[in-house]
């Protein structure tokens, strides 16, 4: 399950590997096929959505 945790304004999230699937369906079991991840997001009003401070861990 992916967890979001919001402090200050800004939020963390948690995207373990096994949320995600393979072409033939299995979870993944971490990232290391993963080439890229692609994040999207709607503006609220006048403000512009913003991803930064991306980070990996492991």
């Amino acid at each position: 399950m992916i967890s979001i945790h919001v402090q200050n304004g800004w939020a963390t999230l948690r995207l373990p590997p096994s949320d995600f699937h393979d072409d033939k369906n299995a979870p993944l079991t971490n990232w290391k096929d993963v080439d890229f991840l692609c994040f999207s997001g709607t503006a609220d009003g006048e403000k512009r959505t913003v991803f930064k401070n991306l980070r990996w861990e492991e």
